[in-house]
């Protein structure tokens, strides 16, 4: 699949051998945003996702994903995460950005990827995309108090673009028709997050939550998390 893809996006292209079907089907991981249409990174700050185990933001995945472990589940299929926290809506408490990478969660357009807030309750669902590359640009515009973001898209049948979704009040969104795509010729600006070479041995392990510490939860809150 790599030999069809244009040259420029070659470029930015890190080969994944460790990959196997599905996951085989999107064998790239970007490293660096590549060149698109004429569309380059100009002023971009790019930042690896973090690496300390975190069960706060497993438990917030699983309950997305009930059903991600069956008891027959094998090995081999067990979902891993990468992730990056970083404040969206300048309220100085950092939302989470979890990509999550498996045969069940990846295919030809990417992987999902989950945006949480925090509350009260621990972490809020935000919005999920089910087809997702990295790295994922976080721009210094904002639409509703939240920075746009912009995603790198290449789905095999449609020439690979960038496409920018914006906060609509409740969660992310693609703008209109005309407002999505990235215009060409233009220098991309902002942080890149989840720069790094996504394989399926790589990343965190996701664990069940019969693995996962049991929360330590905070004087006067018993639903609070604190890890």
């Amino acid at each position: 699949m790599l030999k069809n893809l244009p040259q420029p996006l070659m470029a930015g292209l890190v080969t994944i051998a460790t990959l196997t079907w599905p996951l085989a089907a999107i064998a790239t991981a970007l490293e660096t945003l590549p060149v698109i249409n004429g569309i380059r990174p100009g002023r971009v700050y790019y930042v690896p996702s973090e690496t300390q185990a975190r069960p706060k933001i497993e438990r917030a995945i699983l309950a997305v994903l009930p059903d991600a472990y069956p008891s027959d589940l094998p090995a081999r299929d067990r979902l891993r995460y990468y992730y990056n926290r970083i404040d969206l809506n300048g309220d100085r408490r950092l939302e989470t950005i979890a990509y999550i990478v498996g045969r069940s969660t990846c295919h030809r357009e990417g992987c999902l990827t989950l945006i949480f807030t925090q509350s009260h309750q621990g972490l809020r669902l935000v919005s999920q995309f089910t087809a997702v590359h990295a790295p994922i640009l976080v721009v210094n515009q904002k639409t509703r108090g939240w920075n746009d973001l912009v995603f790198f898209t290449a789905d095999g049948d449609s020439p690979p673009r960038y496409k920018r979704v914006q906060f609509d009040g409740q969660t992310y969104v693609t703008p209109p028709v005309g407002q999505a795509e990235v215009a060409a010729n233009t220098s991309l600006r902002g942080t890149a997050i989840l720069a790094d070479p996504i394989r399926l041995t790589n990343g965190l392990p996701l664990r069940s939550l019969a693995e996962l510490p049991i929360p330590s939860p905070r004087p006067g809150n018993l639903s609070q998390d604190t890890d």
